[in-house]
């Protein structure tokens, strides 16, 4: 089994990082021919009650073998005696699920709180091809009264 080494051996190379908040395209370098994707996908949505939240969007490089990586579950909640709701959104470019809690009407206290999934992280390495354009596909936060962070991606090259 052969062993591959990233950056090939050549010569020296300097380290490159293009980062991508949201959606867009990048083209490969003159003398780059390996890469390396980071991906987080969007984070789950909650609530409370009401229309079930939704799941995070799925981030994507479109290398000749993409780098996917999912969405985050969303979750919903139920209270039958909610005093108080409140709800908060995961951080954008992060892939947090968003937050929803419940304090309940009694004095000993009570509720609980309902946490999105988080979006998954996956890291894959490709052969890529010089002056190709890459398109890169950044998932959006679940949707919910605690709407998911959106994912994120970085691709790391050498040249």
């Amino acid at each position: 089994m052969a062993i591959s080494v990233f950056p090939e051996a050549s010569a020296a190379k300097t380290k490159k990082i293009a980062s991508f908040k949201s959606s867009s395209s990048w083209t490969v370098p003159t003398g780059v021919t390996s890469a390396i994707a980071y991906c987080i996908g969007g984070g789950g949505g909650t609530i409370f009650d009401g229309t079930a939240p939704g799941a995070g969007g799925t981030t994507t490089v479109d290398f000749p073998t993409a780098v996917t990586a999912t969405g985050g579950a969303g979750y919903q909640g139920a209270s039958q005696l909610q005093l108080r709701v409140s709800h908060r959104n995961g951080t954008d470019n992060t892939g947090e699920g968003g937050q929803s809690g419940a304090m309940e009407n009694r004095t000993e206290g009570g509720g609980y709180t309902v946490i999105g999934g988080a979006g998954q992280k996956i890291t894959g390495y490709s052969t890529v091809t010089p002056g190709n354009s890459i398109t890169v596909t950044i998932g959006a936060g679940g949707t919910g009264s605690g709407v998911g962070g959106s994912g994120y991606a970085y691709i790391e090259y050498y040249e």
